[in-house]
């Protein structure tokens, strides 16, 4: 029999609609964390002012972006999908006051995580060369050069991102979430006061983020120790715990190495353009991307264990709930769309038309910038079903539209790449998240309607 600790009772009867303080609690959380990513994007967007004002679109730009987006691919492997399976162990053992027990897991999570990062770090180091080669087929056999020596260089990003993911997670463990939003500020910070300091190149910019991403590591760890929590204590591959994380790791892994591929072949195909494909699509993700990631982070944190609580509770007005913060969500975010579609080349003049950046680049930029704003209501929406999806053990279902998503993003961005340029890419997005999310929902739903069938 349920537990009835709560003053307000939970409804039994399926369909009912949930009390507006839960779905005002949860929009509350999403609103605080929102808060801080965005401090922190805001330090990324000023970084990637810089770059538009010293380096434009030029090539070497293009090398470090599509080192970086190689990089950033092994980092979601290592970093993203580790701490879903490690934060929820994590949190059973301190409600239980088994704090030996944490920190054994906390040492062994970490040496997971770093142990990954090195190993992606030696495969960049072995396969550079190749990687450019392969990714970076549209550009000048001198423009690939570069980048495989950027890549080479970039490698030691991933441990340090993964170990970083680790001690943020042990923070979100804490419910300390605003420490967790704002250490990234330190690589951009890092990056603009190498650029603004130093020279012009991209050997110093590829030097400010390998920096950033160690102050970052360093910040957290500090942040930890002050927890109690890190201190060395190998478990070993035998402990119940560890296993549990690797368990649930290792289907995350699979789900992210999948959906990480998906700007990896967007850039790979942006290259076939031409010159200044790439940077184009750089330029006109610099202001969507970081609303995506804005909304995701606050919206995914905040949703997450809201639905694992309640699915333990029998789930009963998990539906109603998630359906009024969909319905939230689309009223908030669909007027923000709106206003980014109309205002889109006046948006990207007064953010980057300056210096190197010139006016064909400031149009360019705007027409696909307007395209990829479309998808921002779509793939929130789609957020809220993910997690519930999480929460329910339902990885398969995610890993299914993972996959979906790359099929459709390779297929569909060869087939308007031609018609349409750059463009046809941001339009094959769209339609891609579209019927991804699509797919996300009826699973959702369909998860929940079963759930409540349930006596």
């Amino acid at each position: 029999m349920a537990r009835s600790s709560a003053p307000p009772p939970r409804p039994a009867e399926p369909g009912r609609a949930p009390a507006p303080s839960t779905v005002a609690a949860i929009a509350s959380s999403i609103a605080v964390l929102a808060i801080a990513t965005v401090l922190t994007k805001s330090f990324a967007l000023g970084k990637e002012l810089v770059l538009a004002s010293t380096f434009g679109t030029a090539s070497s730009l293009e090398a470090y972006l599509l080192a970086l987006v190689v990089c950033n691919f092994l980092i979601g492997l290592v970093a993203h999908s580790l701490p879903t399976a490690f934060v929820p162990v994590l949190v059973r053992q301190l409600e239980h006051g088994r704090v030996a027990a944490a920190r054994a897991l906390v040492t062994g999570t970490t040496v997971i995580a770093v142990g990954a990062g090195l190993v992606c770090a030696l495969a960049i180091a072995l396969s550079s060369g190749t990687l450019a080669d392969l990714l970076g087929g549209g550009f000048e056999p001198a423009t690939r050069e570069l980048a495989a020596e950027l890549l080479f260089r970039l490698a030691p990003v991933v441990p340090l991102a993964g170990l970083g993911s680790v001690l943020g997670a042990i923070l979100h463990a804490r419910r300390r979430f605003w420490a967790v939003s704002l250490v990234p500020a330190c690589t951009p910070i890092a990056i603009v006061i190498a650029l603004l300091l130093g020279d012009a190149d991209v050997e110093l910019l590829t030097t400010a983020t390998i920096c950033g991403a160690l102050a970052e590591a360093v910040l957290l760890g500090i942040l930890v120790a002050r927890a109690g929590l890190l201190v060395p204590r190998w478990p070993g591959l035998h402990d119940p715990e560890l296993r549990e994380v690797i368990r649930g790791y290792v289907p995350l892994l699979l789900g992210a190495a999948v959906l990480g591929l998906v700007p990896v072949c967007d850039r790979a195909i942006a290259a076939t353009v031409g010159a200044g494909g790439v940077a184009t699509l750089a330029y006109a993700g610099r202001l969507v991307d970081p609303l995506l990631a804005t909304g995701a982070t606050a919206i995914g944190t905040a949703m997450l264990p809201h639905a694992a609580r309640s699915l333990a509770q029998g789930g009963r007005e998990l539906r109603g709930v998630s359906v009024r913060l969909g319905a939230l969500v689309l009223a908030t975010s669909v007027p923000l769309v709106v206003g980014l579609v109309l205002g889109s080349h006046t948006i990207v003049k007064l953010l980057f038309a300056r210096g190197a950046f010139t006016e064909a680049d400031a149009a360019a930029v705007a027409g696909v910038q307007a395209v990829l704003a479309l998808q921002i209501p779509i793939y929130l929406v789609g957020m809220i079903a993910a997690r519930v999806l999480a929460a329910a053990g339902r990885v398969r279902v995610l890993v299914l539209g993972n996959l979906a998503a790359l099929v459709l993003t390779v297929v569909l961005d060869l087939a308007l790449v031609d018609g349409f340029g750059v463009r046809g890419i941001a339009i094959a997005t769209v339609v891609m998240r579209t019927i991804t999310v699509g797919w996300l929902l009826f699973a959702c739903l369909r998860a929940l309607r079963l759930r409540e069938a349930q006596p």
